[in-house]
């Protein structure tokens, strides 16, 4: 198949060993997709890839020095169509927090367990947005240490804010569907209202625009 009609994803990692490891699991969970490894950023940012077809791109959080503001930015203007997912050691939920508001659609922590990098692949495979189960703990513990309310979120019931929470957990859709005792069609038809209602498009923002609707 001609390269120019496969979907891309982008890894810029400067760590030669975690970009190799992490190269094998982009293309274990994205086969079908064209995979391009850039180790230093100015290398990505220049390329003259079809910007079009990047689908995804994942990045280191410092892979570009303290200047990350600008980094991000300058891959939301050059790679316009993809999902960003932020690769990180950093458990501070203050750099998950300023990466949702610059434009990331994800933030994974680096594991070294295997399954656990398979599994976050596939749910942002399935939804193009993911925020690792340890972050999103973080988050809702602090926004839960602010000012509370007892009023339902612009209109969302309380299995849909149920639903919510459970996701914001970072479960699968398929043991979310579980735990509420659902299908899966049930549950994707729950979430489609969700994000209607806060006028979003994934999970991310999803639980961004909740948790901060919370505080107002």
């Amino acid at each position: 198949m001609n390269n120019l009609l496969l979907d891309s994803i982008i890894l810029m990692e400067d760590d030669q060993l975690y970009a190799e490891l992490f190269s094998a699991y982009l293309k274990e969970s994205f086969s079908t997709a064209q995979l391009l490894v850039f180790n230093h950023p100015d290398d990505a940012l220049s390329s003259d890839i079809l910007a079009s077809r990047v689908k995804y791109v994942f990045f280191d959080l410092y892979y570009y020095g303290e200047n990350q503001t600008s980094f991000i930015q300058s891959i939301l203007d050059k790679y316009f169509n993809a999902e960003l997912i932020v690769l990180s050691s950093s458990e501070n939920v203050n750099d998950l927090i300023r990466c949702m508001e610059l434009g990331a659609s994800g933030y994974m922590i680096k594991s070294p367990h295997e399954e656990e990098v398979l599994e976050s692949l596939r749910v942002i495979k399935g939804e193009g947005a993911y925020i690792s189960a340890t972050m999103a703990k973080k988050l809702m513990m602090k926004f839960s240490l602010r000012k509370k309310t007892s009023e339902n979120i612009d209109g969302l019931s309380i299995k849909e804010e149920r639903t919510l929470n459970l996701l914001s957990l970072g479960k699968t859709y398929e043991d979310t569907a579980k735990l509420l005792n659902i299908s899966t069609e049930g549950l994707r038809s729950r979430i489609r209202k969700i994000y209607k209602k806060l006028r979003v498009k994934n999970r991310t923002e999803a639980i961004e625009a909740y948790y901060n609707r919370k505080l107002k």
